[in-house]
């Protein structure tokens, strides 16, 4: 397989568009409560998609990362320089890459740009802080 531009609609969440997420070193987000056809053409290409039992919110989701920081807009086109909270909502264009490597085979979700077509405000607590 070539590699395929998709855009994906869908619930964001963990967003790191412009920042490193300190675990996997990536900027990157989460894509979810995919349509049934999302998922369906992610499949078909060779892709996994997400569905776990203790994390109902998310239904059907990829992770898509990137090397960079991802482009990230409003619905106007216009730039979007601050946090975008989990529970906005956009389009996500997404390059489905194939790998095969010493560790196995499958398709990288690399996220090019993002368009928040709703988004959500942050809560009050920062991001670094745990409110128990």
């Amino acid at each position: 397989m070539a590699y395929k531009t998709l855009k994906l609609n869908g619930d964001l969440m963990w967003v790191y568009n412009n920042k490193q997420n300190e675990m996997s070193k990536a900027y990157q987000l989460d894509i979810c409560n995919l349509s049934d056809a999302a998922v369906s053409t992610l499949k078909d290409i060779g892709g996994r998609v997400n569905n776990k039992s203790d994390k109902p919110e998310k239904g059907s989701y990829i992770v898509a990362k990137s090397n960079k920081p991802i482009e990230t807009v409003d619905a106007n086109g216009n730039a979007l320089e601050g946090i975008v909270g989990n529970g906005s909502k956009g389009e996500v264009t997404v390059l489905a890459y194939p790998y095969d490597n010493k560790f196995g085979k499958g398709i990288k979700w690399v996220a090019v740009k993002i368009t928040v077509t709703k988004l959500a405000e942050m809560s009050s607590a920062s991001e670094d802080e745990i409110i128990l």
